[in-house]
């Protein structure tokens, strides 16, 4: 398992595209931070600022804050 937890993960259980990323990345054994837009304060604000889009899933990846 590749242990990269500076990838935050913000999505919903009920978002089709967000569960085919995260089956995707358990496939190849990468870590990431779930946040779950529906459940954890501040979570929707946060993807929305890092994305600048109201659409999920947003993948960040903190090494070069790309998403």
């Amino acid at each position: 398992m590749i242990d990269n937890t500076a990838i935050d993960f913000y999505g919903a259980d009920w978002c089709g595209d967000c569960r085919r990323a995260k089956a995707a990345l358990d496939r190849f054994g990468v870590a990431y931070s779930l946040h779950d837009i529906e459940h954890e304060d501040g979570a929707a604000e946060k993807a929305i600022a890092i994305s600048g889009q109201q659409h999920i899933p947003v993948i960040r990846f903190a090494a070069d804050g790309s998403w």
